[in-house]
């Protein structure tokens, strides 16, 4: 079973968000960088590219723009499905 966090058992933000502009009838397009616990080298590999691929088409909630993954994080934007 999947334990889940409180508000307060997160990590901290290292930079703070600047916030988000949003305009009535214009997608909100956010960037964002995850990395991996400890910044452990594990997403250089085919296997974790298709099934992030796979993951993001299945997505209902919102759509994964381009993106760039590295050894121990990925950068990407995304926006608002329901647009």
């Amino acid at each position: 079973m999947k334990e889940s966090l409180s508000e307060n058992q997160y990590p901290d933000r290292k930079r703070p968000t600047h916030g988000i502009l949003h305009f009535d009838n214009k997608p909100t397009i956010l960037f964002d960088t995850v990395c991996t616990k400890d910044r452990k080298q594990a997403l250089d590999n085919q296997q974790v590219h298709q099934l992030l691929r796979e993951v993001w088409s299945e997505s209902t909630a919102w759509l994964v723009g381009r993106y760039v993954i590295m050894p121990d994080h990925i950068h990407f934007f995304f926006r608002d499905d329901g647009f």
